[in-house]
């Protein structure tokens, strides 16, 4: 099968199967997925934003509940 994009690649002995399908390793199918973002993957951490500035662009992203809720987590 051709590789398209970048991820793991079934190799038959490590990874028998993609990932999404119907059926899931008897090791791992209860284990709930896991979601994410990746909004600061490129992010090269040169800012370094003094807390007051993070808060502030949490608030005009999320809104100020949602900002002080993952604020306090």
């Amino acid at each position: 099968m051709r590789r398209i994009g970048s991820g793991p690649s079934v190799d038959g002995r490590v990874i028998t199967l993609r990932s999404f399908f119907e059926d899931a390793p008897e090791i791992s199918k209860n284990v709930p997925m896991l979601m994410g973002s990746v909004s600061e993957e490129g992010n090269s951490m040169r800012s370094r934003p003094a807390e007051a500035e993070w808060l502030a662009t949490l608030t005009k992203n999320y809104g100020e509940a949602k900002a002080q809720a993952l604020a306090a987590a």
